[in-house]
């Protein structure tokens, strides 16, 4: 298992049900497969109560990144429509996505033969 992290900042969402859709590209430097088993959301800051980060639960079927390949991930962040006051005046967000990965082991069918000459 690993993880690693991507840093995001949205600047400005100025109302509610503003938002910003996002892509990642997410490269596999290793030099086996390795397969993303989930995205997780941390360490949000500014009005973190009327943010909304959406799209993130269909990486965790495990998609497969080749070795020296990259996948891209987009989700989208917005102001929750139902909060309609924030905690403070910044209209600004940031989080950390944190990458969950580990080796692909899709197991391999060998079928085995026999020829006599």
């Amino acid at each position: 298992f690993r993880s690693d992290k991507i840093t995001v900042t949205v600047q400005n969402l100025a109302y509610p049900g503003a938002g910003a859709v996002i892509s990642a590209t997410i490269e596999n430097k290793g030099t086996i497969n390795a397969k993303l088993t989930g995205i997780t959301p941390t360490d949000i800051t500014g009005n973190s109560s009327a943010i909304v980060i959406s799209g993130l639960d269909q990486y965790a079927t495990g998609e497969s990144i080749a070795a020296g390949s990259t996948c891209t991930v987009q989700f989208t962040v917005y102001w929750d429509p139902s909060v309609t006051t924030l905690t403070t005046s910044d209209s600004n967000f940031s989080f950390n996505l944190e990458l969950q990965y580990e080796q692909d082991t899709t197991p391999v069918t060998v079928t085995n033969t026999h020829t006599n000459s």
